[in-house]
């Protein structure tokens, strides 16, 4: 396993977060951030490295039967979300769930502890994700994990379809129940294919459909779902290794329907459902079980009231798009909002000598095509201004185009042009002859 600690002192001592089922004879205080069930499945030669406000580790991994142990990869752990998993204690602000158990393509679901695999369909690894492939059949991984359903259960994974999904009749799905023989609620997340109100739907499978929503499942959705007795709140977003998660809720429901012949355990499945014909490549999935779900989410999640916050710091601490926030003076209060205006690393005011006097201080354009910058005399009033002599100054050096040109505008909304510059100009083509490889 992989576990989850922190430092307050520059690495003198750390401190162990979360928890997890999964430890063994450790305390149950530490939470994990590997842990597949499976000995012989894990990441190894890691190296971690901040980045955008989460930790990148590039890796190695073992597996078997699987055999591309010697590939590189890069696992995200945690960042900037719109939707956070929950606490254990709404007193204790580092103790948060984390994900119990998970699987990533190193092996095929069925050769990791814990999962097996039903129906005639193919499974294989390819590309970094595992493959599932059916033509009138099904393949289905299952899990069968613990706890009550009040505890319940909180997924979560990646998929893309390739073809064949269907939101009407759910072809590639998810299945999650929670059931302990006296009550059982389960829900399907059916992905891919046309409808009139979305191509991902979350089902009630003792009862009716719960809500959709619109999103291009064939270029990848991430999806997150929180069961527990009668709630199930889920939410979606495009598939993205970004360092800002946002996502999509659907519409949650606290009215499950119990199966009137409960079934006594808990169980995840996901794949493709019934006789299928439909292709998909799924990237992770990961859930938590029994009383690792802490506070839960499957009464929805309020943003920002519910969302793990980020402490202040007197050192700058990345937000989003480059940006950085540093605490410099006086308290804040939750409400308080401050807006950034853009800036850019080779703005254009630094055309101004007035703002960067030195030519070392250069202006860079975001494209190839056509730029137009315009300068007005005086950017308080409207009217047309005089400039107060017939010179114009304009210093090009160490241009990488060729041509421009100066236009003027006399109050009327149209341009006129004024000159035009050839950075060629007085240049002629170097006179040669080709003799074999060498110019004479």
């Amino acid at each position: 396993q992989g576990l989850i600690a922190r430092s307050t002192d520059g690495g003198k001592t750390f401190i162990y977060l979360g928890q997890s089922s999964t430890i063994g004879t450790y305390p149950s205080d530490i939470g994990t951030w590997w842990s597949c069930g499976d000995t012989a499945t894990h990441p190894r030669d890691f190296c971690g490295v901040w980045h955008e406000g989460r930790i990148v580790l590039l890796h190695h991994w073992d597996a078997n039967p699987g055999n591309e142990d010697n590939s590189l990869g890069a696992l995200y752990l945690g960042g900037y979300s719109t939707v956070t998993l929950p606490g254990f204690s709404s007193a204790v602000y580092a103790e948060r769930v984390n994900w119990d158990t998970t699987w990533l393509p190193f092996d095929e679901p069925q050769n990791v502890a814990g999962w097996s695999l039903s129906g005639a369909g193919t499974t294989a690894l390819s590309g970094g994700a595992l493959n599932i492939s059916t033509s009138t059949q099904s393949a289905l991984h299952t899990v069968a994990p613990t706890g009550t359903n009040t505890e319940g259960l909180i997924c979560a994974g990646s998929v893309l379809e390739n073809s064949g999904g269907s939101v009407l009749s759910g072809t590639i799905i998810v299945n999650v129940r929670v059931a302990d023989g006296a009550d059982d609620y389960e829900v399907q997340l059916r992905i891919g294919g046309a409808s009139a109100t979305g191509n991902i739907k979350l089902t009630d499978m003792n009862g009716s459909d719960i809500g959709t929503v619109v999103l291009d499942t064939t270029a990848g959705v991430d999806f997150l779902i929180a069961i527990s007795d009668a709630n199930v709140a889920w939410w979606v977003r495009p598939r993205s290794n970004g360092s800002d998660r946002e996502w999509t809720a659907g519409t949650a429901s606290t009215t499950l329907t119990s199966n009137g012949s409960p079934a006594a355990a808990h169980q995840i499945q996901w794949g493709h459902a019934g006789a299928s014909t439909a292709d998909s490549d799924w990237f992770s999935f990961h859930y938590t079980e029994a009383s690792y779900t802490g506070l839960h989410l499957s009464t929805g999640q309020t943003n920002p009231d519910d969302v793990n916050a980020r402490n202040y710091s007197t050192r700058p601490t990345y937000v989003d798009g480059g940006v950085f926030v540093q605490a410099v003076d006086g308290p804040t209060m939750s409400t308080d909002e401050w807006n950034i205006n853009t800036r850019a690393d080779y703005a254009v005011d630094r055309l101004l000598p007035t703002v960067a006097p030195s030519p070392r201080n250069t202006w860079r354009s975001i494209g190839t095509g056509e730029t137009k910058i315009a300068f007005a005399l005086d950017p308080t009033i409207t009217a047309a201004s005089r400039s107060g002599n017939t010179v114009i100054g304009v210093a090009v050096m160490g241009a990488n185009f060729r041509t421009f040109s100066i236009e003027g505008d006399t109050g009327g909304g149209s341009w006129s042009q004024l000159a035009t510059f050839d950075a060629a100009e007085g240049m002629a083509s170097m006179a040669f002859t080709r003799a074999g490889n060498s110019l004479e």
